[in-house]
């Protein structure tokens, strides 16, 4: 598989992965996303390969950059961890706290 090539942003909420055209992934407070590509989706395939809906876990950012590697080819790099995680993991402050 040849990874598309990406853009991967850490913003205040949430860590995104943008190819030129359209959001690949997204690991956030609230849950995380892996779509299809374009053709896929314009094949009738749906847009979710991988979504959740909730508080996230360890576990989930785990799946996230699993499931981009698998789906996509990309490697999301272990710095792109949002900054709000350490916050949460050091100072045991909820996921959905701003």
């Amino acid at each position: 598989m040849t990874a598309p090539q990406v853009q991967i942003d850490t913003g205040a909420n949430a860590v995104w992965v943008n190819t030129a055209t359209y959001c690949i992934g997204r690991f956030g407070r609230m849950g995380i996303d892996i779509h299809r590509d374009l053709g896929a989706q314009t094949d009738g395939q749906g847009e979710c390969l991988l979504c959740t809906h909730g508080a996230v876990s360890e576990a989930d950012w785990d799946a996230f950059v699993a499931g981009m590697l698998e789906h996509h080819g990309v490697t999301v790099p272990a710095s792109a961890k949002p900054d709000w995680w350490s916050a949460r993991k050091t100072k045991d402050v909820p996921c959905s706290a701003s």
